[in-house]
């Protein structure tokens, strides 16, 4: 495909049990998973339109709407926490996108950009982790465990207050002149002014854990 596959059998055969099912559903049967997920690789690393997609990959709509799909039900997350066998760099001969670039820079840094970028070379999971690509590290076998805890601990916290967040943090990604300071601000008011921050203050003063309700 285009000079080679974009994911090698061995990391292929770790991130394959974290994908959903694809038991027979209305509209027929899935595209197999790893020509998706390979089209969906290709996109993000070349940076082309989705209506660019090489025809070896399918329906460019089939790996657009299972990027969405991946994206709003946590698939891709769940694929971000890494092994240490291994993360892959960049390949040589191919232009990348500056919002690429970018978030590689606000990442890593600048100096480890450039040389990720420059070298083309692999690094593994711990390098990853020592200049801010990933967060945590686990083995395979391992993960069931991570991602329990990782859901336990965002289940406990107030959905209004994870929500600003999360918008806020997208506010701050943005270049000065584009960011919406109103709706930072009114994100925070929201806070204050629900049933949850009530729940919370209660929740604290009688020593119980609190139960919110994202109101």
């Amino acid at each position: 495909m285009n000079g080679g596959p974009e994911i090698s059998d061995e990391v292929w055969a770790r991130i394959e049990p974290l994908l959903p099912d694809r038991t027979p559903r209305r509209g027929g049967r899935w595209r197999d998973h790893r020509v998706v997920v390979e089209a969906i690789c290709w996109r993000v690393r070349t940076g082309a339109p989705w209506r660019d997609l090489p025809q070896e990959f399918g329906p460019w709509q089939t790996a657009w709407h299972r990027f969405n799909a991946g994206a709003s039900d946590g698939t891709w997350d769940q694929l971000l926490v890494a092994s240490p066998g291994g993360v892959p760099a960049a390949r040589p001969g191919l232009g990348y996108r500056y919002s690429a670039m970018k978030t590689l820079g606000d990442l890593a840094g600048p100096g480890a950009a450039k040389d990720i970028f420059f070298t083309a070379r692999r690094i593994d999971a711990n390098e990853a982790k020592s200049i801010g690509l990933i967060s945590r590290v686990c083995e395979p076998d391992q993960l069931p465990a991570l991602l329990a805890e990782y859901t336990t601990a965002l289940a406990a916290n107030a959905p209004l207050t994870a929500k600003a967040g999360k918008a806020i943090m997208g506010e701050v990604l943005k270049p000065s002149p584009d960011i919406d300071m109103a709706r930072c601000q009114q994100l925070i008011r929201d806070c204050f002014q629900s049933e949850d921050y009530a729940e919370g203050r209660r929740a604290f003063m009688e020593k119980r854990k609190p139960v919110f309700k994202g109101k």
